[in-house]
């Protein structure tokens, strides 16, 4: 049997043996003879509740030995890291625009460096774009992998191609906003998140990725694109038998 339907199957049956439980409870004052009722009422519940224990144990089984297959992990992560800053984002008015491709293959990055990177690019784009601007994140797969400059090519004899991951950030603001908030935006500011960006940089190199970061004279304006080799393993996990 498919096993998110034996799934189904468990849940319906536990929410009839509910519908018995509460019949056995509405049941109870209605016996004349009051020993039998109690016996009926301890032996319906006992035996009740053997059966959902059971089952609790059968669904537990179920889902500790079901294969879970990463996916879509990119586009997870930049939807959670908006969310973190969606409060920060709503109070600048800052618009968010997302294309994120559609089963996008995973990539080889740990979660905790692609979740810091993405992290990192919202927060400089809400530092150094103006009040009212916009933040465009896309993400697409193509057929070429990233050829990071810092690493020699290798010739080999087998064909090792493999897909890249690109993801685009896109920040733009307003003239008006931005003439405004460069005479009162702190020096310190900007050299933070340079500095932030250089972090960012690191990373992408260390997961042989490339970054590339293009900007106007005053900052405000730019995109940054990052290119990641993809993960052809089919990554898997298992749920926690108690959830």
């Amino acid at each position: 049997m498919d096993r998110p339907l034996l799934v189904d199957l468990i849940h319906s049956t536990k929410g009839i043996l509910d519908d018995i439980r509460d019949l056995s409870r509405l049941s109870r004052e209605k016996f004349v003879d009051k020993d039998f009722e109690d016996f009926y009422y301890r032996q319906i519940s006992s035996d009740v509740d053997q059966i959902d224990l059971l089952l609790d144990g059968f669904l537990s089984y179920v889902r500790a030995t079901t294969p879970i297959t990463r996916k879509d992990t990119v586009n997870t992560l930049i939807e959670e890291v908006l969310r973190k800053h969606q409060h920060t984002l709503e109070e600048r008015k800052i618009g968010v625009f997302k294309k994120l491709e559609k089963e996008l293959p995973e990539t080889v990055v740990p979660d905790e460096h692609m979740t810091f990177i993405v992290d990192s690019i919202v927060q400089y784009a809400i530092v150094v774009m103006p009040f009212g601007g916009n933040i465009i994140f896309s993400t697409e797969s193509s057929s070429a992998a990233p050829t990071p400059t810092f690493v020699t090519p290798v010739s080999t004899g087998g064909d090792y191609s493999r897909k890249s991951v690109e993801i685009t950030a896109v920040y733009q603001g307003s003239d008006e906003q931005l003439r405004t908030e460069l005479k009162s935006r702190p020096a310190q500011i900007e050299t933070s998140m340079n500095l932030l960006l250089r972090l960012v940089r690191i990373l992408v190199r260390e997961n042989k990725g490339t970054m590339e970061h293009e900007a106007d004279e005053t900052k405000a304006r730019g995109y940054i694109v990052l290119k990641f080799s993809s993960d052809r393993r089919k990554e898997v996990h298992y749920q926690p038998a108690g959830q």
